[in-house]
């Protein structure tokens, strides 16, 4: 990773009408003791209320949101780890 990398760890989220279990997931990020991370959520053109549970999350500095045009889960894993920022990255 580039040295003006300061994250340590990048968490991405890829979903697809995921928004009823969206929430617990972001959450779970959060609630961490780990400080050192940054969260990209990558929504694959979803069709229920997904946009709506990440809007609820875009205020946190450490969240990224992005909107995909279902190009399904092997491209959302490169587009994560172009877009990372951290030195480790876990789905």
């Amino acid at each position: 990773m580039h040295l003006k990398n300061k994250i340590k760890v990048t968490v991405y989220i890829p979903c697809y009408n995921y928004g009823n279990y969206l929430s617990r997931a972001i959450e779970s990020v959060l609630k961490q003791t780990f400080e050192d991370w940054e969260l990209l959520i990558f929504d694959d053109n979803s069709e229920d209320n997904t946009q709506e549970v990440i809007s609820k999350y875009k205020h946190f500095p450490s969240v990224r949101a992005f909107k995909t045009k279902r190009i399904g889960l092997c491209k959302i894993a490169n587009l994560a780890i172009k877009e990372s920022r951290g030195d480790f990255l876990i789905r």
